[in-house]
């Protein structure tokens, strides 16, 4: 597997899960906001469920998708390897 292709895994599976734990953030902000206010707020004026939703959705999707994005060109050097190619 060429170095440029590891590259593009994991830009794309960064930016891929990024981006869908946002917009699970976002949803969850929107149609559920009583799950933040339940495990973020701590009384202070002008909490935005929606925005700590998409906030810690993008945090939690891009660190998922670091780890996806290198673990399936690690999971395919290994058995190159040991096909013996």
């Amino acid at each position: 597997m060429s170095e440029w292709r590891i590259l593009g895994w994991v830009a794309g599976c960064t930016v891929g899960c990024g981006l869908l734990g946002a917009l699970i953030g976002y949803l969850t902000g929107t149609y559920m906001p009583s799950y933040y206010w339940d495990t973020v707020w701590n009384g202070r004026e002008g909490f935005n469920p929606v925005a700590v939703g998409v906030g810690q959705g993008l945090m939690r999707g891009l660190g998922i998708g670091v780890f996806v994005g290198l673990a399936i060109p690690i999971i395919a050097v290994v058995s190159q390897r040991l096909r013996g190619k």
